[in-house]
């Protein structure tokens, strides 16, 4: 706050436009005390080593995990290390690259944010009231609306807020044509079948009940028959995996009996709210009710 309103007055005394990212310089320079304003650089270069450091370390992770690994599956532990080194070398050169053709962190910063922005806003919304947003919905967003952004950006003389709707639509269509196309439930838990896990968890999405449960859950007809073709699905070649259930409506072991007289095939279910949050909101303000109750001696 002090920073802040020492960068007002100044932008006041200066009566002009002045670049934004020239005010915390001009506070550092104008307001700080020598001693103090080289204690100051010093930790604001150790918090920009330690993000630029944490930022290549995830680069080279991402290339090794997300592009390497599944194309080179034989590749040994030395082979992934030396690619991790040249991915890191990469990352650097490219920043350096790109740092040598641009003015001002915001040419970057801000058309960055608004792509990604655009790109997670429809999948991050539906996702939180829809079961059926997948992660294949979440990818195809983004496949589909960063290149409509790099387009925009090239080509365009949009500003920001000029094209931040234009791809929010794009995020938001593209999302919902992928909810439909793309492979239904049962396929993906036979690829995780194939993968080699153990327990196939039948998700139904956000759960009901409680303080702060949600209001709109899978119906229970549509959650049932998710969980029925998920075991038909694996019955044939891996009718030995756990399938358990978590989500929706079950809010007490009662719901859970139900859902399993409907499906016998599910071996449990996964307690979340219903196991802790739910008996807690029950038991303590009963408890803490009983103890009001209690009357001191003497007092009424």
């Amino acid at each position: 706050m002090g920073f802040t309103a020492f960068g007002l007055s100044i932008l006041a005394k200066q009566g002009g436009a002045i670049d934004s990212e020239s005010v915390l310089p001009m506070v550092l320079n104008q307001v700080l005390p020598v001693g103090i304003k080289g204690l100051v650089l010093a930790g604001l270069l150790a918090a920009f080593m330690s993000t630029f450091d944490s930022a290549l370390n995830v680069a080279a992770s991402f290339i090794v995990n997300d592009l390497v690994k599944p194309v080179w599956k034989n590749a040994t532990s030395k082979d992934l290390m030396r690619i991790s080194y040249a991915a890191t070398l990469g990352v650097v050169i490219l920043g350096i690259l790109i740092s040598l053709r641009t003015d001002r962190i915001a040419e970057i910063w801000n058309p960055i944010n608004f792509a990604l922005g655009a790109a997670l806003l429809a999948p991050g919304i539906m996702a939180s009231y829809w079961w059926r947003i997948s992660g294949w919905a979440v990818c195809i967003s983004c496949a589909c609306t960063l290149p409509m952004a790099l387009i925009v950006y090239f080509y365009t003389d949009l500003r920001e807020l000029q094209y931040f709707p234009v791809l929010a639509a794009v995020s938001f269509s593209t999302c919902l044509l992928a909810t439909f196309l793309c492979p239904a439930t049962p396929d993906e838990a036979l690829a995780m079948a194939e993968a080699g896990v153990d327990n196939i968890i039948v998700h139904f999405g956000n759960s009901s009940g409680g303080s702060t449960g949600s209001q709109t859950v899978m119906a229970d007809d549509s959650a049932i028959s998710r969980a029925a073709g998920i075991c038909d699905a694996l019955a044939a070649k891996h009718g030995g995996l756990i399938v358990t259930c978590h989500g929706g409506s079950i809010e007490t072991p009662a719901d859970f009996a139900g859902f399993l007289a409907a499906e016998p095939r599910l071996d449990g279910y996964v307690g979340g709210s219903s196991a802790e949050r739910f008996p807690i909101e029950a038991s303590v303000p009963k408890a803490a009710e009983g103890f009001k109750s209690v009357r001191l001696p003497g007092r009424g």
